[in-house]
């Protein structure tokens, strides 16, 4: 699966790009990254705009590589274990470089949306003081 090889190594060489998103999830023991690409947005007429995501998603535990678009719906599943170990142990270095930052984005961004500000503020001022000890 050359084809599916090249475009990761293509998307990976900008994978903090705006439109690309790469998380992990486990679910009954079983771990799966997802890989997202959001499309550019067009105007198709009356007012309405049109756009498609491109998804990849690796399954460790069935070894293979689900690629979808919502575009067309169409969905192709590639089953090569040794692609999808290579790109699991690619991911997972990422996201375990990354996880910090990610844990304090995910802990901003939710508290920042809350009506009270008070949560973010106070755990900040928490967090400083425990630092400068």
């Amino acid at each position: 699966m050359k084809e599916i090889d090249s475009f990761l190594t293509y998307l990976f060489e900008d994978i903090d790009a705006e439109y690309i998103h790469l998380f992990k999830r486990i679910k009954h023991g079983s771990k799966y990254y997802y890989l997202n690409i959001s499309t550019e947005q067009e105007f198709v007429g009356k007012g309405v705009n049109s756009y498609s995501d491109i998804g990849i998603v690796l399954d460790v535990t069935g070894n293979c590589i689900e690629l979808s678009s919502s575009a067309d719906l169409q969905i192709v599943t590639i089953e090569d274990k040794e692609l999808v170990n290579k790109w699991v142990n690619i991911f997972e270095e990422h996201l375990s470089q990354r996880l910090e930052q990610d844990v304090l984005d995910v802990l901003s961004t939710s508290l920042q949306n809350t009506k009270s500000k008070s949560i973010l503020r106070d755990y900040k001022l928490n967090k400083f003081d425990n630092e400068s000890i």
